[in-house]
């Protein structure tokens, strides 16, 4: 059963000092890059500000960065989406605001929603405002009690580079908010194409038994990175062949 997606979550420290701690040497570099930038966080009521933030920040932002792959609705459908204490965290520089993201409150955790930075611009995404995004998503679940930030989806790739991106920023595989959909798939392990396809990907799928993820891959373990962070909600490595055997006649 291999699914559409899986979604990484961040388990959030209480102070800043230990959140600062628990974050890798890249996360720290976006993090000295936000400072010198002098980036400041704002909170505004997200229906009156949406608008704005679907025209100018999120609609450019994913076109531009997912071009066809983009999962977009218009206006009225993404609006209708807010509930009543939905908000809207920007990061603001000295002069302009470059970056908005949609934050949901939802049980012991906030959820970034939909995120984007000003008319989707390549020097404003090399600024570490995507980073400041995260970061100040953090802080705000922090500063309002919760324990964690759902980051969202990502395809289901230990090699995904969104999955890389996110886990970057404390992203770790949430087994109860990957319940997406998923096909069943019949594979041939000799053929060129699916050889290549799993020397390439290490497809992560849910063990319904173990409530762990199995991974596919042609790779080894200790290959890929991810699979030593994300070793807590990891079950069997497995190969293709493992998957799907040969035929006995």
């Amino acid at each position: 059963m291999w699914p559409s997606l899986v979604r990484l979550e961040a388990k959030i420290a209480k102070t800043a000092e230990a959140r600062w701690q628990m974050l890798g040497g890249l996360a720290k570099a976006d993090l000295r890059r936000i400072k010198r930038e002098q980036y400041t966080m704002a909170v505004l009521p997200a229906v009156p500000a949406f608008e704005e933030f679907y025209g100018r920040f999120y609609l450019p932002s994913m076109r531009k960065r997912h071009g066809e792959d983009a999962y977009l609705h218009g206006f009225n459908a993404e609006f209708n989406k807010l509930g009543p204490s939905d908000v809207i965290l920007e990061v603001r520089a000295p002069n302009a605001c470059l970056g908005k993201v949609v934050i949901c409150e939802e049980g012991d955790g906030v959820r970034m929603s939909r995120l984007g930075w000003l008319d989707g611009r390549d020097d404003i995404y090399q600024k570490s405002v995507l980073g400041a995004l995260y970061w100040f998503s953090m802080q705000y679940a922090s500063a309002k009690g919760y324990s964690r930030v759902d980051l969202g989806s990502v395809s289901p790739y230990l090699d995904d580079g969104l999955f890389a991106y996110k886990q970057k920023w404390l992203g770790r595989l949430s087994w109860d908010k990957s319940a997406y959909n998923t096909w069943s798939v019949m594979a041939d392990p000799s053929h060129e194409v699916t050889r290549r396809f799993f020397d390439n990907n290490a497809l992560i799928i849910r063990n319904e038994q173990t409530r762990c993820f199995d991974v596919i891959t042609n790779r080894a373990r200790e290959e890929v990175y991810a699979a030593s962070v994300q070793r807590e909600h990891l079950g069997v490595w497995l190969s293709p062949d493992q998957v799907w055997p040969k035929p006995s006649c």
